[in-house]
């Protein structure tokens, strides 16, 4: 094909992606994936936050601690729990997109009763 075959035939895609002609295939979304960090906060309380990567918004959240959900905490990004220096604390958020993909990430912190 000659140079100036190439040109018009470029010319002639870009003329038509105008017209509505040409569409270009749909991006796909990457993969919904969350991390859950906690931290603690002393004084008997953790700080957790969770970070959400690929998916398509919105986001639901759902919070767990040791098993339970707390409806309170829904679709927050930062939670703040009261924590037992005497058993596991496990800290899980599950995220649904609008989509209706769903993942899930737990963290395990200990807990303090001093100071930070």
């Amino acid at each position: 094909m000659t140079r100036s075959h190439t040109l018009i035939r470029l010319a002639t895609v870009a003329l038509l992606a105008t017209a509505g002609v040409v569409q270009a295939a749909p991006a796909q979304a990457a993969v919904l994936a969350v991390d859950v960090t906690c931290e603690s906060l002393g004084h008997y309380a953790v700080l957790c936050e969770r970070t959400i990567t690929g998916g398509v918004g919105p986001f639901k959240t759902r919070w767990y601690y040791n098993g339970n959900y707390f409806s309170s905490q829904d679709d927050k990004a930062f939670t703040n729990w009261s924590c037992s220096t005497t058993s596991g604390n496990q800290y899980k958020a599950l995220v649904v997109d609008a989509l209706g993909a769903s993942a899930t990430d737990t963290s395990g912190v200990g807990c303090r009763s001093g100071n930070p």
